[in-house]
């Protein structure tokens, strides 16, 4: 079995703390297992999809309002469990007593990767089985475009939202993935991966061009 520390860091963009166990302190450390370039170069979609995705919906409807909105799963990493050799890497120790932490882990130097191979799939079932087509992901982040006035009631959380976004979260609860109400968001100006984006904004001729 391996020990690892722990620590307690800021989240990104909150107050709130999350824990995160040190993989690579010690000389026995688990991510020494693991070679760094079979865990490196996991794509992302990023802001420039997302752009081309909102040109693309007003080059198809002009006439159409757009809003855009944005979702996260709760305890993203933790959802996923690991094989049982490793789990005996990831002893937690606390007041001198001992844990195994059974699920995927922050720290680890292939935990991004298997989260975003994990949900890489559940974004592909929500595209070409749900149809939910202008979609994109980052990490724990999806975000995407509806609509203006294209809402569903959303029973789970007793309100009206967009209809992409509800199929979407009926997904996520028939998968068993878990999610909380206040990071479910849409309107025209969210802030997505640290960037505020407004749909309805316009660019002059010099600012359109590349």
């Amino acid at each position: 079995m391996h020990a690892s520390p722990i620590h307690a860091v800021p989240k990104s963009h909150s107050e709130k703390l999350q824990m995160v166990i040190n993989q690579s302190a010690g000389n026995y450390a688990p991510n020494s297992m693991i070679k760094q370039e079979d865990v490196k170069g996991f794509p992302l979609d990023n802001m420039r999809h997302l752009g081309e995705g909102l040109l693309g919906c007003h080059q198809a409807k002009p006439d159409q309002s757009f809003l855009l909105f944005k979702s996260d799963m709760a305890k993203a990493y933790c959802l996923l469990p690991m094989h049982p050799l490793w789990q005996i890497k990831q002893v937690i120790t606390i007041d001198k007593e001992q844990d195994l932490d059974r699920n995927n882990c922050f720290g680890g130097h292939v935990s991004a990767g298997i989260y975003i191979s994990f949900d890489g799939l559940v974004t592909w079932i929500a595209k070409n089985i749900h149809l939910i087509l202008d979609l994109w992901t980052y990490m724990d982040n999806s975000f995407g475009i509806n609509k203006e006035g294209n809402v569903v009631w959303y029973q789970k959380y007793e309100r009206y939202m967009l209809e992409s976004q509800v199929k979407l979260l009926s997904l996520w609860d028939e998968l068993g993935i878990p999610h909380e109400p206040h990071k479910q968001l849409f309107g025209a100006t969210l802030t997505i991966i640290g960037i505020e984006v407004n749909v309805r904004a316009t660019l002059t001729p010099t600012q359109a061009s590349p």
